[in-house]
């Protein structure tokens, strides 16, 4: 999270501290114009020493607040505000009232659906919190200006109402599936299916969770916002779902790494549709830099939005994501209260292990995991993590899967490993559990550097890939398919397939022995 804040507050600095703002409203639309505008790095809510510039006795990370006053003669005839603003400073308040907004470690430069209701006749305050990095640039170190925030706070448009983003599925299981969405202003979303519905609490984005349905059975499903200050609505249009079955044949795919590429993403992700799965898997690094609001939209959330409305997806996190608060609202785990899950829909035990959080020996992760693998009776268990225990690209092994994982996985009979990270498609046989990259959904493709690290590679292939499954029976088949690398022409690229392999169904394992997470 630290690495992140660094990023943005470089770029922040790097075009001078308090950005300018194109002004696309006239100025007497702005109420704000003529305001008193104050910094302080006093972050206590009763700060009295509002000063116009903040001098910063060293380099390193300060807090501050920034406040301006401003008088309002007349109400607004519209029902909401929009707030153009600096990206990195995403925490407001209007006279005393939070404004409701993306989460505060995203950076984007528009607040829009403030509710006028907020302001009153005479004086009013806006304050925001926020964080800069402090660098000597020239031997000097810069201020914060109160000058140079040009802030603008006008009447909005209720006509822009609508969502940004989805619907995207999340999990899904024998007799429900999850959904989430992100609207433009604060609203309450309501999901209809099957007849019921389900209802959002006011915000930007939205989790809902569709229950007591049969596997087995597609649903058509529907959105519908209301904005919260205002009678403006918005509807999706209806999707079909189908909730896994729990027995029979079953299609599913692994993919991962769609960061900054949008073009190739929209193409895997549309291949992968093609091929009608039950459910998917996504092994991280969905987006190049979690903290930029807008960039889901453009890397990730649009280019594949039939497959991310119609599939299933369990998803597990990459080191891109930046661990940001969103992660943890749109997407929906099996567990409300566990990024780090575990589901079994049909013949498939899905085990997702966040390295967000702690998978060392004796952690409380590994050993639940643990349990949870020794009851098992799924005939195939993947495990989904974003670094592969075993990897001969260019970041090499995890040790902590090698050491500490790997183990387990082949005590009690996990069928393979799914990663990303190194953006390639590998396949490794390390004896016991399989190690498989799907590091091909588009970010930019790694060679074969460490193989020396990895004598169990089977195959190595440096382009963009999705794997295909099938269960039937006691057997569960893969084919990997790729799609062309980063000099294949796009009029040249198509799906080849370049590996294939067949398991068996496992043996439920007794435990014995006890293995790293209980010493």
């Amino acid at each position: 999270m630290i690495a992140a804040y660094r990023r943005f507050s470089r770029h922040w600095l790097a075009v001078g501290l308090g950005t300018l703002l194109a002004l696309h409203t006239a100025p007497a639309q702005n109420l704000l114009q003529g305001a008193r505008i104050v910094v302080t790095t006093n972050t206590s809510p009763e700060a009295s020493d509002w000063v116009s510039q903040v001098a910063f006795p060293k380099e390193g990370r300060f807090s501050l607040q920034l406040r301006a006053e401003f008088v309002v003669k007349d109400m607004p005839a519209s029902p909401i505000l929009s707030l153009k603003k600096p990206d990195p400073i995403c925490e407001w308040r209007l006279n005393g009232q939070d404004l409701i907004g993306p989460p505060k470690d995203m950076f984007f430069p528009l607040l829009e659906g403030i509710p006028s209701s907020a302001l009153k006749i005479g004086t009013n305050i806006l304050e925001a919190r926020y964080s800069v990095n402090v660098y000597l640039r020239e031997g000097k170190l810069s201020p914060a200006n109160a000058g140079n925030y040009q802030l603008d706070l006008s009447p909005g448009d209720p006509a822009r109402f609508e969502f940004r983003s989805g619907p995207v599925l999340g999990a899904a299981g024998h007799d429900y599936f999850i959904v989430g969405c992100r609207t433009r202003m604060p609203a309450r979303v309501t999901l209809e299916c099957d007849g019921r519905t389900w209802v959002s609490k006011p915000g930007v984005i939205h989790r809902l969770r569709a229950d007591g349905l049969k596997a087995g059975n597609s649903y058509s499903y529907k959105l519908v916002a209301r904005l919260v200050d205002g009678n403006a609505t918005a509807e999706s249009k209806a999707w079909t779902v189908r909730i896994p079955p729990r027995e029979g044949a079953q299609t599913f795919v692994a993919l991962g790494d769609a960061r900054n590429n949008p073009k190739i993403w929209e193409h895997i992700a549309g291949e992968a549709l093609k091929m009608k799965p039950d459910f998917a898997m996504h092994t991280g690094d969905i987006v190049g830099n979690g903290n930029d609001y807008e960039a889901w939209d453009r890397e990730f959330l649009k280019p594949a939005a039939e497959f991310l409305a119609t599939i299933p997806c369990f998803y597990t996190f990459g080191n891109h994501e930046n661990n940001v608060a969103m992660l943890y609202q749109l997407f929906g785990f099996p567990q409300d209260d566990r990024s780090s899950f575990t589901e079994t829909v049909g013949a498939v035990q899905v085990i997702s292990l966040n390295r967000f959080e702690n998978w060392g020996k004796g952690s409380p992760n590994l050993v639940r995991m643990e349990k949870e693998l020794a009851a098992s009776k799924a005939p195939f268990i993947f495990a989904i993590t974003h670094p592969p225990a075993w990897s001969s690209g260019a970041h090499g092994n995890d040790p902590l899967g090698t050491e500490v994982h790997f183990p387990i996985f082949d005590r009690y009979g996990v069928t393979a490993e799914i990663a990303g990270h190194d953006h390639c498609y590998e396949r490794s046989e390390p004896g016991g559990t399989t190690m498989l990259i799907a590091g091909g959904g588009g970010a930019g493709l790694y060679p074969q550097e460490k193989l020396a690290q990895n004598p169990h590679s089977k195959i190595f292939r440096s382009e963009y890939n999705f794997l295909l499954f099938k269960t039937d029976g006691g057997e569960c088949e893969l084919k990997a398919y790729t799609y062309g690398g980063t000099k294949t022409p796009d009029d040249q690229r198509k799906l080849e397939l370049v590996d294939t392999r067949t398991w068996t169904a496992r043996k439920p394992a007794a435990a014995t022995e006890p293995t790293p997470a209980e010493k």
